[in-house]
């Protein structure tokens, strides 16, 4: 609630950083008890994420952000790998990571994360219980994706992977049409698709896009 990406916010990364710490205190103390829980090690890899998101896009600390998620990953290594938990860390540990090598320019390092984390989406069955922020997590590594292809490969390369960044947030808006998560993350599809074929001279499939986008 605190801070955040693509999430209604307050605003106040510092804030949320002091509670991060605070909540991994806590759950330090859990896994001292509990060393191989794997709820407690789902916790603090989540926090050790959320921190690395704050760090690399609200402070641009890219290298703290760097040591956050390798922290993260270790956290998720030691989850059973076969289990949807570890599946859906392992998505957002992409993403993150894919997130942070566009913002270091290394894109075709971000490129290479955001397409492993596709892959373990698509192989994951859908589950109502967690539907929500599978969604949230495939849309956002598409964005990444994207953004690596579009300033690493080029422009024109990345309108297929914002073409299908629509199709998905469209797909589930149309289906949860009082998600606001879910209207949110179709606009800023459509918007960034409309921007692209705007990049690559096509004004008017451009525009079409970015006046979709205005009614949603």
């Amino acid at each position: 609630l605190q801070s955040g990406r693509s999430r209604a916010n307050l605003g106040d990364p510092q804030g949320a950083l002091e509670n991060l710490d605070r909540a991994d205190e806590i759950a330090a103390r859990l896994q001292e008890a509990a060393p191989g829980n794997p709820e407690t090690l789902a916790l603090r890899a989540r926090i050790a994420m959320h921190h690395a998101a704050i760090a690399m896009n609200s402070r641009q600390e890219l290298d703290s952000a760097t040591d956050l998620l390798a922290q993260a990953g270790k956290y998720i290594a030691a989850i059973p790998a076969d289990t949807r938990r570890a599946k859906l860390l392992s998505m957002q540990h992409e993403m993150e990571t894919a997130i942070l090598g566009n913002w270091k320019g290394t894109y075709a390092e971000a490129e290479a994360h955001a397409r492993k984390g596709i892959a373990i989406a698509e192989a994951l069955p859908s589950d109502p219980a967690d539907a929500r922020e599978a969604q949230y997590l495939l849309a956002r590594i598409y964005d990444a994706l994207g953004e690596a292809v579009y300033y690493g490969a080029g422009i024109p390369a990345s309108a297929p992977v914002y073409e299908r960044l629509v199709e998905i947030t469209s797909a589930y808006l149309a289906a949860n049409p009082d998600d606001a998560l879910g209207q949110r993350l179709a606009i800023e599809a459509r918007w960034a698709l409309g921007a692209t074929l705007l990049g690559i001279g096509r004004p008017k499939d451009g525009l079409r896009e970015m006046q979709a986008a205005a009614t949603l």
